[in-house]
C-alpha cells in the first residue's frame, strides 16, 4: 500500500480501476512535471489533477 502525498490516503498503486480520460490528463501531466515518479497520488487525486488540467490541455 502507498500513501497519497497529497491527501494522505491509503492505495495500492497496482489496483486495477476503471479508465478516466481525466486520470490519464492528470498522469501526463504528472509526468511531464516529475520525470522521475515521485508523485505518489492517489487515482482520485490524479484525476483531479487532469480536470485541473483540462483547459489548457492542447495549447
Amino acid at each position: 500500500m502507498k500513501t497519497c502525498r497529497r491527501c494522505l490516503r491509503e492505495f495500492d498503486a497496482h489496483d486495477p480501476d476503471d479508465y478516466s480520460p481525466a486520470r490519464e490528463i492528470g498522469e501526463l501531466f504528472l509526468d511531464a512535471a516529475d520525470p522521475e515518479g515521485k508523485n505518489e497520488l492517489c487515482p482520485d487525486c490524479r484525476e483531479e489533477m487532469g480536470m485541473l488540467n483540462l483547459p489548457g490541455f492542447g495549447q
